[in-house]
């Protein structure tokens, strides 16, 4: 699991590829307007639309072929006066999928699936459909986004890592459901 911006890191995807992973979990809670640019631009000079640079974290690490699968929750929606926003979405390698993207960028391989943005259109016209549904806009539509889930089945490759040992509590519930546990009085 790499929460949020962690997924983006090169070295913490790195660490989690070492310890075996095959499914990266992005859960996030992308905390302004999807179609505004990133606030966090790794390179200040060269700020892009947030779903421009959210390709770089679980779309490049199953596409790069560092994972097998990854798993990226967004949560949507207005609380008090922050806005959450994004697409939620499940992706694997490069030529699987529907050719598709977030919004603002061109289709691409790669998705699985993909929750689809509030609106479509033009970039100007995402950027207001964005604007206008952000906390405090006072507009008709705001707080009003697209909410769903997105499931798919995934196969998963055989696993490469010994099992960890069994925990104390794994050996006792064990040792119980084989009845060699003494309940006491």
């Amino acid at each position: 699991m790499a929460i949020s911006l962690d997924a983006f890191r090169a070295d913490v995807r790195g660490r989690l590829q070492a310890q075996g992973c095959t499914v990266l979990l992005q859960p996030d809670a992308n905390g302004s307007a999807w179609t505004a640019d990133e606030g966090l631009p790794p390179d200040p000079a060269r700020i892009r639309p947030q779903p421009l640079a959210w390709l770089e974290s679980s779309w490049q690490a199953t596409t790069s072929g560092q994972f097998r699968y990854a798993v990226n929750p967004m949560v949507v929606g207005n609380l008090l006066d922050l806005t959450f926003d994004g697409q939620s979405a499940i992706t694997g390698r490069l030529d699987e999928g529907t050719p598709q993207s977030y919004a603002m960028t061109d289709p691409r391989g790669g998705f699985l699936k993909l929750l689809p943005w509030v609106a479509a259109g033009t970039d100007a016209e995402l950027r207001e459909a964005g604007r206008v549904r952000a906390a405090g806009s006072g507009h008709a539509l705001e707080n009003e986004y697209l909410t769903g889930v997105v499931a798919a089945d995934l196969t998963l490759p055989p696993s490469h890592l010994p099992p960890p040992p069994p925990t104390p509590h794994e050996q006792a519930l064990r040792a119980w459901l084989a009845g060699r546990a003494d309940m006491g009085s």
